[in-house]
């Protein structure tokens, strides 16, 4: 009786060993363990907040549909607090609780920030950052975009200048970080291919005045201003250029259209500009309108591309996670290559850089009112 007493009593240990192991590992037998990076406090802190919304909206319609394979998805949301030092940490503390895949960052400097980190951990991540230097300065095999590059965003920008306005001579105006200087490029290197005059005024994000540098592009004669600017900078240079009476288009980043800028701006700074964005909910694309009210209906507004990304990075991951052979970060990343899923942001697919987005979306503001004009799908 001893002896059998004893053999229950290792069975039972065994067993709980087993089941700590396997909770470790992903989740437990039920669940898989999603990461969410996202900015949670400072100046993005309200990016964050509409990045959490999409990704729950996603895990819950993709769990009430019966999840991937029979498990449920179990988010784990660490805040990158929109600084490099902040997100390594958030990368790590995810790495720590096993997660098996990661949505986030959104912010092209804690992606290069995190890229040693990120090759050294081996977890796939969807990132919603566009630098061109994400893809041009570095090969990260577990970095898959989720959004256009810069280089597809500034081109459209670009042409559209000339195609629209007649363009002769484009101002350039941008954050000269790693999000605004490589849109700029982009854009000189088009215009050095196509004859375009070009003239670049960059700021530093924080500035709080950007006068000298829209009196510059004034006084250059440009034809059509292209801008790629973060929020804060974004609503100040609509206010200077206005006041300023910067009487010419406006060609902008996603920026301008999303409600934490325009709802800081008067409506006659920026009407009529237009900008080149992945998500309007205007789009009269079925997929995005539905979105669109089962979102209101669920959060009370409307949503914004933060919201959209992080809800297509879910859907992303769950399509590559029920394709893919195992959990592990090999196989998940060998089903991303091969990802075939209608998105928000149109199909995705993967290129060679591991692009997943090829639509653009060119928009006009009317009366605060991000408004969808016309889309360009890229090869």
């Amino acid at each position: 009786m001893k002896k059998f007493s004893k053999l229950i009593a290792l069975v039972l240990v065994l067993s709980l060993v087993f089941a700590f192991t396997a909770c470790g590992k992903g989740g437990s037998d039920d669940t898989i363990k999603l990461g969410i990076l996202c900015s949670l406090t400072g100046n993005s802190q309200t990016n964050g907040g509409y990045a959490q919304q999409g990704a729950k909206m996603a895990v819950e319609e993709i769990n009430a549909a019966g999840g991937i394979n029979g498990k449920q998805i179990e988010l784990v949301i660490e805040d990158d607090g929109g600084k490099a030092d902040t997100a390594i940490n958030a990368y790590n503390k995810l790495q720590s609780q096993k997660v098996v895949a990661i949505v986030g960052p959104m912010l092209s400097s804690l992606a290069l920030a995190m890229d040693q980190n990120v090759q050294t951990g081996k977890i796939p991540l969807l990132i919603g950052a566009t630098s061109a230097a994400l893809t041009d300065n570095i090969d990260n095999p577990y970095f898959h975009r989720l959004r256009c590059s810069d280089t597809i965003m500034a081109e459209v920008a670009a042409s559209y200048a000339v195609s629209n306005y007649g363009a002769k001579k484009i101002g350039i105006f941008y954050c000269s970080d790693d999000y605004g200087s490589g849109a700029m490029h982009t854009i000189t290197k088009w215009c050095d291919a196509n004859g375009v005059e070009y003239y670049e005024a960059g700021h530093n994000a924080g500035d709080k005045d950007l006068s000298t540098q829209i009196l510059k592009v004034k006084e250059e004669n440009c034809d059509v201003v292209i801008m790629w600017a973060h929020d804060d900078e974004c609503a100040l240079a609509a206010r200077q250029f206005y006041e300023q009476g910067l009487n010419m288009p406006v060609i902008s980043s996603t920026t301008i259209a999303t409600p934490q800028v325009y709802s800081l701006c008067n409506a006659e700074w920026i009407e009529g500009w237009n900008y080149v964005t992945d998500f309007i909910a205007e789009n009269p694309s079925e997929l995005v309108q539905t979105f669109s009210k089962n979102y209101d209906e669920k959060y009370g507004s409307t949503p914004e591309i933060y919201a959209a990304t992080y809800y297509n990075g879910v859907y992303a991951f769950a399509d590559a996670a029920k394709r893919a052979t195992s959990l592990e970060s090999a196989d998940l990343c060998e089903a991303l290559k091969t990802i075939n899923l209608d998105t928000l942001y149109g199909v995705y697919t993967a290129n060679d850089k591991r692009e997943l987005a090829h639509t653009a979306i060119i928009g006009v503001m009317k009366n605060l009112v991000p408004s969808y004009q016309d889309q360009v799908t890229m090869d």
